[in-house]
């Protein structure tokens, strides 16, 4: 290719323009940037009027391989899986890997954080909410996007996109309520901090309607010994005669390590315990009983998600942080039982 008669910034001055703007256009890309016709046209005419050629060391974003690292709690589930799923296959079609990574409060952060900007990191999602302000501050020095989802964090430089869990958990207690259960446990992963929000939820609820409820239980477990512990629980709820009337639990797998134990404990769901996910499953369809569940708009959420990264990423000026909140579904199945009020 010959020799251009002028650089991309010395083309950038003629034109009094950002030098990135200039070669988004000189790049066939200003479409795609959403860069207007008649600032197109001016860069292009000012570029023939002397002389300069692209050359292709200036291949603007395509040609580049980013990154876009998902930071979350080692605890799978079908909501994560699908999330993943159609996170990865969205970004790999613009050449952009998609990396996830497991975390818990055990971590060093500092090495998860030199990890990521060694990496070259352009975009974080993040379902931990145990992060101070710095580090979403380091993350802005360096360009970083950064997306927070189902727990909202209140700082300036992060854009929320998911669930609102106050509405959705207010929404959960008041039909367990309607159905009579003033007796509840909710039965927590350790470490689960995308949960943690949801225990405060429950227990500022119960503070402001003590009248609804007679006990509140709130017990956390590792994944690993969930069915003892939980079977240790019930036995200990049984043999004092405090039997929770209702069990909230994270997902899929609780559910089944809480089927398990109460078929151990001859517990019969729904009749002597009603059980509720705060995660839907296609799994909940084929048990006996049906569990009642919360669906995410999951589909929706990696749509947003991927939306506004590509833009961030595709644009020279970055837009104001967002705060969206998207609401999820009851499924209404037959795991919770009427009681009497």
């Amino acid at each position: 290719m010959a020799k251009s008669y002028v650089t991309l910034s010395e083309l950038a001055e003629a034109l009094n323009l950002s030098k990135q703007l200039v070669k988004i256009v000189v790049s066939g890309q200003g479409d795609e940037f959403g860069i207007s016709k008649i600032t197109q046209e001016t860069i292009i005419k000012k570029a023939q009027e002397l002389g300069f050629e692209y050359p292709e060391k200036y291949l603007y974003y395509k040609s580049e391989i980013r990154s876009v690292s998902f930071l979350t709690s080692p605890y799978l589930n079908c909501f994560y899986l699908e999330l993943f799923e159609l996170l990865r296959k969205k970004f790999i079609k613009e050449n952009i890997n998609f990396l996830i990574q497991f975390i818990d409060n055990n971590n060093n952060e500092k090495k998860l954080i030199s990890f990521l900007l060694k990496s070259k990191i352009s975009a974080v999602i993040i379902d931990i909410n145990y992060f101070d302000e710095a580090i979403y501050d380091l993350f802005k020095s360096e360009d970083i996007i950064t997306i927070q989802i189902l727990n909202e964090i209140k700082y300036t430089n992060v854009s929320f996109i998911g669930i609102d869990c106050e509405k959705m958990m207010n929404e959960v207690l008041n039909y367990i309520i309607d159905k009579g259960h003033k007796k509840i446990a909710f039965i927590n992963y350790t470490n689960n901090n995308s949960m943690n929000l949801i225990n405060f939820i429950i227990y500022k609820k119960i503070l402001e309607e003590k009248d609804l409820y007679n006990e509140y239980y709130y017990r956390s477990y590792d994944q690993e010994n969930y069915f003892a512990e939980i079977l240790k629980f019930l036995r200990e709820c049984k043999a004092y005669k405090v039997m929770p009337t209702c069990i909230i639990v994270p997902d899929e797998n609780a559910v089944l390590k809480l089927f398990d134990a109460c078929k151990e404990l001859k517990i019969t769901i729904p009749s002597q315990l009603s059980v509720f996910s705060l995660f839907d499953s296609k799994i909940f369809n084929y048990l006996n009983p049906q569990i009642t569940s919360v669906s995410m708009p999951v589909i929706t959420m990696a749509n947003k998600i991927y939306e506004y990264i590509l833009k961030e990423l595709r644009t020279t000026k970055k837009d104001e942080y967002i705060n969206l909140k998207m609401e999820a579904n009851l499924i209404l199945r037959s795991s919770v039982l009427q009681t009497s009020k």
